[in-house]
């Protein structure tokens, strides 16, 4: 449907949410990535929510090389081209009574972002060299 290298993670509905640096979020949505090499994005697509987080190809790269070994940890991007923003969790989960056995889970949620504070768009403008 999209780009290069699609593939779709479904998520289901997974009682167990990633905990990381006190972010919890539960793995519910069907999150399709594909790899724009025209954009140079990678973009993560919540169809049947119609949301789309696209961030560049090198942020993502860099910075799942750091989520995926510094455990437990999460980071969110903020797409403001499309309104929205991705969060990925990565933890490292006991999954028996004498916590032997470890697990590695990682959940993926996209959201719409409804507004932007005062603040926030100040220091946006003044980044971006707009001010």
């Amino acid at each position: 449907m999209g780009g290069e290298r699609e593939t779709t993670i479904p998520q289901g509905k997974s009682s167990a949410g990633a905990t990381a640096q006190s972010t919890i979020i539960q793995g519910k949505q069907n999150v399709r990535i594909h790899e724009n090499r025209t954009t140079k994005e990678v973009h993560f697509h919540v169809d049947q929510e119609k949301l789309k987080a696209a961030v560049p190809t090198a942020v993502w790269y860099k910075t799942w090389e750091r989520i995926s070994r510094e455990l437990p940890s999460s980071w969110t991007y903020m797409d403001r081209k499309n309104n929205t923003s991705l969060t990925v969790a990565v933890s490292l989960v006991y999954n028996d009574q004498i916590l032997e056995k470890k697990e590695i889970h990682a959940v993926i949620h996209v959201d719409r972002v409804a507004a932007v504070n005062p603040v926030y768009s100040e220091l946006e403008k003044f980044t971006e060299g707009k001010r």
